[in-house]
Order: structure tokens, then sequence, then C-alpha cells
């Protein structure tokens, strides 16, 4: 199991672009183990650093999977929609772990 936490603003009238993004990403999921866990916007703080507006969490069955979604947005061509509709994206990938084990063995 792995997870994608994605960080980002959306640029101000870009709205309905993204919006067409995110309807595009889910249709290209049949197929993979993908779900989305969690989504935010409008951090109530900021404790270090620059917060986005905004932030999605996925979960996906392997790095397979999520390989899988970025060939088939790459095929689709609807990047350029995220490309053009946010700002400050960060995508970062975690494994899954476990840290009560971690803490308490």
């Amino acid at each position: 199991m792995i997870y994608a936490m994605n960080l980002y603003d959306i640029i101000d009238d870009k709205e309905e672009m993204y919006k067409e993004y995110l309807k595009q990403s889910i249709e290209l999921l049949e197929g993979i183990d993908a779900e989305p866990v969690v989504a935010g916007e409008k951090p109530l703080d900021s404790l270090y650093g620059q917060a986005r507006q905004h932030f999605l969490i996925m979960k996906f069955g392997s790095k397979k999977d999520f390989d899988l979604l970025m060939q088939r947005q790459e095929e689709q061509q609807i990047n350029e929609l995220r490309e053009q509709s946010t700002s400050n994206y960060i995508w970062t990938l975690y494994e899954e772990w476990d840290v009560g084990h971690w803490l308490y063995g």
C-alpha cells in the first residue's frame, strides 16, 4: 500500500479547469487499485513554511497502480489541466507505515 499526498493552490478563476482535471483523472481509475482517503481546504494554521490551500491524499494498492494512473494521464494529456490550474504543487509518495508497531513493537 502506498499513499500519494498532494498539496497545492488552485489559481483564481481556474477552479473549473481543475475540476475537469479531477473528473478525468477519476475516470482513468477503472481497474486500478486506488481510492481517495481524505481531502481538505483552507488551512486553519500554518506552523512552518508556506501553507497550501488544498490537499488530497490517495491510497494505491502498489507503486505499479500509481504508475499506471500516471501513464494514463500522460496518454490522455490531462496533466496540462492540472499544470494550468494549480500552483505551489507538491506531490509526494509514501509507503504505508505501521506507527503503532514501530512505537510499541
